[in-house]
């Protein structure tokens, strides 16, 4: 296992929680949880095309976990 893999996964394990404890934030208006969840799914997406940097589909998590948060901002009332 290389450094590389191991700091993708340490930066994927910190960052998928904080944005889902970010997104169920009382004060977070529902735009920028939206918004929150696009990012994410973009981000994992250009990162699970690129043949040269395979860590195992933990990229499709990335864009599962950018859509879920991405729903959860749509359906967050202000």
């Amino acid at each position: 296992m290389g450094f590389d893999l191991i700091i993708t996964y340490l930066a994927i394990i910190i960052m998928v929680p904080y944005s889902i404890i970010y997104a169920f934030d009382k004060g977070t208006s529902g735009i920028k949880v939206l918004l929150l969840g696009i990012n994410l799914t973009l981000a994992g997406g250009i990162f699970a095309i690129i043949p040269d940097f395979d860590v195992n589909g933990v990229w499709y998590l990335l864009v599962l976990f950018g859509l879920i948060i991405s729903f959860k901002g749509i359906s967050k009332t202000d």
